[in-house]
């Protein structure tokens, strides 16, 4: 087999490549509340308390510059511990994003390094609606508890409290193990504590916003002391700020107060990479800008560090998150309108060593209002897709042929008069992905309210296998398979193909196959001339096996002209990529870019008859999407590979 080594240049950055075939999620709720409620927005915790895991020394490894890690499992209560090679980080070194799951540390740890983190989460989660003042509904915030992987329908869990919510978000604000309640309208913030078995019906820490309007609010730690501060932005008194957490108890007035025209939406993320939250936070009309104020020692400066460029329309549903997959928190905005054809549109600003540009990276090519951004692994492969409500629905963009979409393949509509302003995502059922809960409402002056619901994530029900392959090679069948880790084996069966006699499928391996993707299995056992049939028998780690397949093979007959997906991808040092031709021939690979420059001729001599491998040193590219090119005998084919830091 011949082996060529491919040095690539660096090229522009841009998002990571999954391979997504359809959405995960459907067009039908899978559950619906049985009360017809009018809510504005929702939390998605372990309320009760009656499904809390503790992950231990989950991995991580560093690669010199990665600040920002994700934990397997989130929405999270807390993180416990990080180690780096078996040292404890301390808790002033780094910060964390419990709802969205990542942490980033102050330092980076070094090339190889061990990363290990302890955090609690729950596998029962319970939806919280909080509703806004309507005639005909009753307004008062509720809980749908989770029963063994299904929300009841009726809530059990109803406030005292009617003056009507405009905004909610859940954290452990009190840092005693449980999760409470801030909540948000006309005038006032208030907070449920959790008890330990529940949120308490009456809030007991309630603050009065004289003239204002509590519109969003966003739980952070601020000087990394384990408490986190809670910001708000006020569209009625033009401003954002933060009430600082003096262990546990929150203070009675902001600390902390910046003047912006309808400010709209707040987020912490750690942008600057120091281990430490910094504060987004975007406005309406006439500004219609994004904000990012800088987090110095445990002080938030009141001079925005950053501005994004002159926007298109009011800006609103900010989310962080590392969507490129360089390790560096990324910002997304989303956009409100308000006027002409192109302020609806999506932007992402992709972060470089500690700096978001001014202008967006990535925009999305769909015109829809979006009230709320959620950041999600929907297919467990490590890279972020973007979930988005918009006022008449929810839209989800997934990555397709290496690249994060820019028109949404998942588009739900409940229908006018119905209106959905806020999502979360957490995996409701306990199968290991993440879900999508929304708060229904209906159209502003109505005085009635909508449904809540859930969508189930489908698109991953089992191990995610990817190109399982059989082929001819001269020692026998060569078969190949990609698949995520939550696979216990594998096990590969073999039947003869036959015009005459439906073969029964035999099992080809004596123990289970166990390994890292990508997988190989070479099958010695085969007879020249006969074509051959094999499934792909998946065992998880929990549930029943299923099979995947048949990929067919020939044995003793020319190779195909084929073009193989590069493994691993993405990548992050070295991949190998390998191809067929059906005779010895004159071959040329060539790299692009995503916009389609060339970038260089990769390989350009003498391709054996049959496969070919060639390996791939990446090590110095920065993170980006790459197209390579095989030409050869007259046929080409086209691969997209993806580096990542």
């Amino acid at each position: 087999m011949k082996k060529i080594i491919i040095l690539v240049a660096g090229v522009a950055a841009c998002a990571p490549v999954c391979v997504f075939g359809t959405p995960p999620f459907g067009l039908i709720p899978d559950w619906e509340s049985a009360d017809e409620r009018s809510t504005i927005e929702i939390a998605l915790a372990d309320f009760n308390g009656d499904g809390w895991q503790v992950a231990k020394g989950e991995r991580k490894t560093g690669d010199g510059k990665r600040h920002l890690f994700y934990l397997k499992h989130y929405p999270a209560l807390t993180i416990t511990a990080v180690r780096v090679n078996g040292t404890p980080v301390l808790r002033a070194d780094y910060c964390f994003d419990a709802r969205a799951g990542w942490f980033s540390l102050k330092n980076a740890p070094p090339n190889g390094a061990r990363v290990e983190v302890d955090y609690k989460w729950s596998n029962r989660l319970d939806f919280l609606a909080g509703n806004e003042a309507r005639a005909q509904t009753d307004n008062r915030d509720v809980v749908y508890f989770n029963r063994g992987g299904r929300l009841e329908r009726t809530p059990s869990w109803v406030s005292t409290a009617l003056e009507g919510t405009y905004t909610v978000m859940e954290a452990d604000y009190d840092a005693d193990g449980d999760v409470d309640v801030a909540i948000g309208g006309k005038e006032f913030v208030k907070i449920y504590k959790n008890t330990g078995t529940g949120l308490e019906g009456t809030p007991s820490w309630t603050t009065k916003i004289s003239g204002g309007w509590a519109g969003c609010f966003a739980w952070g730690d601020v000087d990394n002391d384990g408490y986190l501060e809670l910001g708000v932005s006020d569209s009625w008194l033009d401003k954002f700020y933060v009430y600082k957490n003096n262990a546990g108890t929150l203070e009675s007035s902001p600390s902390w107060a910046v003047g912006y025209q309808y400010s709209s939406y707040v987020a912490w993320g750690d942008v600057d990479g120091d281990g430490d939250m910094d504060l987004a936070g975007s406005t309406f009309y006439p500004d219609g800008y994004v904000y990012v104020f800088e987090n110095k020692n445990g002080e938030l400066e009141k001079t925005p560090c950053w501005r994004c460029d002159p926007p298109k329309g009011n800006c609103r549903a900010l989310a962080w998150g590392d969507v490129n997959g360089d390790g560096e928190v990324d910002l997304v905005k989303g956009t409100y309108g308000a006027s002409g054809p192109l302020d609806f549109y999506a932007d992402i600003y992709y972060s470089r060593n500690g700096v978001l540009p001014t202008t967006p990276s990535w925009e999305s090519e769909y015109y829809a209002y979006c009230d709320t951004s959620c950041l999600t692994d929907t297919d467990g492969d490590g890279l972020l897709d973007l979930i988005q409500a918009k006022g008449s629905g929810i839209i989800g963009y997934f990555r397709k042929a290496g690249i994060l979409e820019k028109y949404p393949s998942w588009n739900y509509a409940p229908g006018p008069p119905f209106a959905i302003f806020d999502i979360r995502v957490g995996d409701v059922n306990g199968d290991g992905y993440p879900d999508v809960v929304a708060g229904c409402t209906r159209s502003s002056g109505l005085p009635t309210g909508g449904l809540n619901k859930l969508f189930l994530n489908k698109g991953n029900i089992g191990v995610n296998v990817k190109d399982f392959t059989a082929s001819p090679c001269a020692c026998g069948v060569a078969l190949r398979w990609e698949a995520g880790e939550a696979a216990a084996g594998f096990n590969l069966y073999r039947a003869t193909k036959s015009a005459r006699v439906a073969a029964e499928p035999g099992k080809v391996n004596k123990e289970l196959i166990t390994g890292r993707s990508p997988y190989r299995y070479l099958d010695t056992d085969v007879r020249n001339g006969a074509t051959y049939q094999y499934w792909l028998e998946v065992v998880p780690l929990a549930g029943p096996a299923e099979r995947h397949g048949p990929a067919e093979c020939t044995v003793g007959v020319k190779a195909s002209f084929a073009l193989a997906q590069n493994a691993p991808n993405p990548a992050r040092a070295a991949t190998t990529v390998r191809f067929s031709v059906p005779t010895a021939c004159e071959a040329t690979i060539t790299v692009y870019d995503i916009a389609g420059r060339r970038v260089m001729t990769a390989f350009a001599g003498g391709a054996k008859a049959g496969e070919n491998e060639l390996e791939v040193n990446v090590s110095s590219l920065a993170p980006g999407v790459y197209t390579y090119r095989l030409e050869a005998g007259g046929e080409a084919a086209a691969k997209r590979m993806v580096v990542v830091k």
